[in-house]
């Protein structure tokens, strides 16, 4: 936890989580709240909740501005939400509920990332017939290392066209476009394109394509690289002029820090990466350590048994020597005995 001079010091707001590797799009919260107060919603939509972090913020702001909040994710939200009147959560995937055309004015799409997904999202979103307007999307992942590979969540959605082939439990790395044996661990709860770029592959590759497909001129798009990349996407004819040059000029206002920007996440990429690394390499390490004291046991034991042996062996020897001694002194009588018959078989000879 940070102490209370840290938090002073650096600012931090009240929504900051913390953990070494942020992954919430509340992180982003400044952007995501200043876009709402120029938008001005009627209905938002919250795709993939993950541990709700977002969720519980998003919900506080919507039920303050009584904006309807539905949240979308087929493992539910572990949040406890119930006094958000506003909110409603769908425990489905993002292609059943978008089905629904529940109007919507404003999404936060952090869902699977590949894609197949990430196209129907935007498409199903726009084609929505009850909207008034073209929707406001939000997308988290647009950069490393998402923009150009795709993600599987449960691996393979059913329906899902997947032209890619996939793999789990491997590592990403930035200094390789190969998958790697240690790095950004890819566990076996997803898995991840074999092949970097190639085409119909990763979010932003996605995005550009619906752009292309939709008009790039009509369909406003900015990025910023950070905490894995977020981008922002607005049908420009849909807003109005006003709040159109407004979102731009805020937007537009990063451009002067953004190479600054790129220089953080690289970093950050860097020592998270080193990270991870050395977690994989302190697991091997435990892994040697605990296969050597797996063999070390087994040698105790084999020594243990070699002992017990020994010591009955050393029992028997006793009772061979004690039997040895035993036959040597009866050996000894005996001859005794015969010696004394010979003298007195002489003697009777005589």
């Amino acid at each position: 936890m940070l102490t209370k001079e840290v938090e002073s010091m650096l600012d931090i707001p009240n929504y900051y989580h913390d953990e070494f590797n942020l992954t919430s799009m509340v992180s982003y919260w400044c952007i995501i709240e200043n876009l709402l107060k120029i938008t001005k919603p009627t209905s938002v939509c919250e795709i993939g909740a993950e541990r709700g972090i977002t969720s519980k913020q998003l919900s506080s702001y919507c039920q303050d501005n009584q904006i309807s909040l539905n949240i979308v994710d087929p493992c539910g939200i572990d949040q406890d939400l119930d006094n958000f009147k506003v909110l409603k959560i769908f425990k489905e995937r993002s292609k059943d509920f978008l089905c629904r055309e529940i109007p919507i004015d404003f999404y936060l799409i952090d869902g699977d990332h590949n894609y197949q997904t990430v196209m129907m999202e935007l498409e199903l979103g726009v084609r929505n017939k009850k909207n008034k307007q073209m929707p406001f999307f939000m997308l988290h992942d647009v950069s490393w290392p998402w923009a150009y590979r795709d993600l599987y969540f449960d691996y393979i959605e059913d329906g899902l066209e997947v032209k890619h082939s996939y793999k789990t439990n491997t590592a990403l790395s930035i200094d390789s476009n190969e998958l790697m044996t240690i790095g950004f661990p890819v566990t076996k709860a997803y898995a991840a394109a074999i092949e970097f770029g190639g085409g119909h592959n990763g979010v932003l590759q996605a995005v550009e394509d619906f752009r292309k497909k939709s008009g790039e001129k009509q369909w406003y798009f900015w990025k910023i690289p950070n905490l894995y990349g977020l981008g922002v996407l607005f049908h420009k004819p849909s807003l109005s002029g006003i709040n159109c040059r407004k979102i731009i000029r805020f937007l537009n206002g990063v451009e002067p820090f953004r190479p600054f920007l790129n220089v953080l996440e690289a970093n950050r990429l860097r020592a998270l990466q080193c990270l991870f690394e050395l977690q994989a390499r302190q697991k091997t390490i435990e892994k040697e350590r605990d296969s050597e004291h797996t063999y070390i046991k087994e040698l105790e034991n084999r020594l243990a048994e070699l002992s017990n042996s020994w010591q009955k062996q050393q029992s028997y020897i006793s009772v061979l020597e004690e039997r040895l001694d035993s036959l040597t002194k009866e050996h000894t009588a005996a001859s005794s005995y015969i010696v004394e018959l010979e003298q007195r078989l002489a003697q009777q000879v005589k």
